[in-house]
């Protein structure tokens, strides 16, 4: 019996050959199918089968989502050793990643070419070397502003699909996912390395867009259940503008979930100051999307900072400040308490403040 389900084909059914290796083969049309742990459509298989093997000739296809995927192979009948091409067209992200049952449904479309190789025994290990891109894309609160080219080489077993590579880039943004997905656990355990020099906050929709980074940098993992899955990781900064605040040599610790991202041990140098952080930086992801948290900067040079608008305050001298943040993400309340020396106003000495 074949380790998939086998769904009713209405068609033509042919006949050739000598009695001793009789070649059947068939041309039809079938509803649905499973296989998996993917929900296949209506599709056609042009297939012949003779005593040794199965071929799946081309102008098979079945629709996957509103996609469609397009095959040809061998199924050799002893021992079951697969060699299939396949090539997906416009099929949906969340179609493609329905056995890892993502919390929130994902967008965008695939199209992409792959060769899978392998026992198909349901155990395997079957090998798949998958190339391609994803448009429109958006997972786990990450939408990447441009298409991904991606590519992998993943093996799946009965319970576990190895990620033993895969690679995704866009316009300066590169990222690198490797470790196992545990099927039947239905849970994660992934390291994830990316870097970017454009501003990779823009693939994120709930951070506010006067905060932006540049040659940034992320280590961690990806871990825990289908339903609650956490990216922990160290994230580094060349530099970027924080509600019109320059900054260089940004560094913190990332945790995020469904439900929030957290930025811990928060350190760098802000408007040439230090910066240290006094309560962690939070950002609610359900709801209302709110923020809070808390920095200190010594140091400050104040002819540094600037509106959120990025014009320039009427500010010179050095100081010392705390910022609160509170209130919705997209535009919350900064409240600043600082004391500084040497301070100029509008062209006006006060001295200290």
């Amino acid at each position: 019996r074949l380790p998939f389900d086998t769904p009713r084909i209405i068609g033509k059914v042919g006949v050739s050959g000598p009695f001793e290796n009789v070649t059947v083969r068939v041309d039809g049309r079938f509803d649905d199918a499973t296989l998996y742990g993917y929900q296949l459509g209506a599709g056609r298989g042009v297939i012949d089968v003779d005593k040794n093997a199965v071929h799946v000739r081309d102008g098979s296809e079945v629709k996957v989502g509103t996609g469609l995927v397009r095959a040809s192979g061998t199924l050799a009948l002893p021992g079951k050793q697969l060699t299939l091409d396949a090539r997906a067209l416009d099929v949906p992200l969340a179609e493609v990643l329905r056995p890892a049952k993502p919390p929130e449904r994902p967008t965008g479309v695939v199209n992409a070419r792959a060769t899978i190789s392998g026992t198909a025994d349901g155990k395997g290990p079957l090998v798949v070397e998958a190339s391609g891109s994803v448009r429109r894309a958006q997972l786990y609160s990450v939408k990447p502003p441009a298409d991904l080219e991606v590519n992998a080489r993943v093996v799946v077993r009965d319970d576990v699909v190895v990620l033993e590579r895969a690679h995704a880039a866009a316009a300066g943004v590169a990222a690198r996912v490797r470790g196992e997905v545990f099927v039947k656990e239905e849970r994660l355990k992934l390291a994830i390395s990316a870097e970017a020099t454009t501003n990779a906050l823009a693939w994120v929709p709930d951070v506010p867009t006067e905060v932006t980074v540049r040659d940034a940098r992320f280590e961690g993992t990806i871990t825990g259940p289908y339903r609650s899955v956490r990216v922990i990781g160290e994230a580094q900064s060349g530099g970027g503008v924080a509600y019109g605040v320059p900054f260089t040599d940004a560094r913190g610790q990332v945790t995020a979930s469904a439900s929030e991202v957290t930025v811990e041990h928060l350190a760098g140098s802000i408007a040439r100051g230090v910066i240290e952080q006094l309560r962690p930086i939070v950002v609610e992801l359900d709801g209302n999307r709110r923020i809070r948290g808390a920095v200190r900067a010594r140091g400050l040079r104040l002819d540094e900072l600037k509106t959120p608008d990025g014009e320039a305050l009427p500010l010179a001298g050095v100081g010392d400040a705390e910022a609160w943040l509170s209130g919705p993400a997209s535009s919350p309340t900064v409240t600043f308490a600082a004391a500084t020396s040497g301070l100029t106003i509008s062209g006006e000495r006060l001295d200290k403040a």
